[in-house]
């Protein structure tokens, strides 16, 4: 399956769009202690980050469940951690949305969460 394209979100600062395969290695390199924490599987491997991003490209061509967005640095290109748009979720009320995010340790406390929510609302 080819990556998905969709426009690209940003503020300047971040940047949002679509996980892609080629962002397997580097969200494997930015799992923490802090982040692991919070994932639903724990900590990822290869194979299940590959998976993963697979059936986020699905979701995307598809119009959701749940769309996820690689946070980057609109600067350089690098990948900070994801976002998740969680379409309609069981315990929300019709045309409300969750959002689930994580930043790898370097972009923590310095506003990019918080750059990238905005994002995600907008969309």
């Amino acid at each position: 399956m080819e990556d998905v394209l969709t426009p690209e979100l940003s503020d300047g600062v971040v940047l949002l769009r679509p996980l892609t395969r080629s962002d397997g290695h580097d969200h494997l390199a930015g799992e923490d202690q802090e982040l692991v924490r919070w994932l639903n599987g724990g900590a990822g491997t290869v194979d299940t980050v590959a998976r993963h991003i697979a059936a986020a490209q699905e979701m995307w061509m598809a119009g959701g469940p749940t769309l996820s967005f690689a946070i980057r640095s609109a600067q350089d290109d690098r990948l900070a951690g994801t976002i998740d748009i969680q379409l309609q979720p069981d315990h929300a009320p019709q045309g409300f949305a969750n959002l689930a995010y994580g930043l790898y340790a370097p972009y923590r406390g310095r506003g990019w969460a918080s750059r990238a929510v905005e994002l995600a609302v907008e969309f």
